[in-house]
């Protein structure tokens, strides 16, 4: 059973494009980056590309870790219910 602090990995084809999609919990409160585990930290600091309900909340989420990355070379999406599908395919196409 998957855990809400641990991280999920799925590995996906779209077009012929092999790639990894993270999934990683955000917690809410100030307080709550202490929560998730170190691992896990260190795998989003390693990411360039964010697929997120709100861009804003993922960037203070971000923001929070200390990440070594400026974040002048980060790249965020935004994806909710008013998202069109091929807006989400493009995501996952995305470089």
């Amino acid at each position: 059973m998957w855990k809400t602090k641990d991280l999920a990995t799925f590995n996906f084809t779209v077009m012929g494009k092999k790639g990894k999609l993270y999934l990683i919990p955000a917690p809410l409160g100030d307080d709550g980056v202490a929560s998730i585990p170190a691992y896990v930290i260190e795998h989003l600091h390693r990411i360039d590309i964010f697929i997120a309900e709100r861009a804003k909340t993922a960037r203070r989420f971000i923001k929070r870790t200390q990440p070594t990355k400026p974040f002048d070379a980060l790249t965020f999406y935004e994806i909710n219910k008013r998202t069109l599908p091929e807006k989400r395919t493009s995501y996952l196409n995305a470089e």
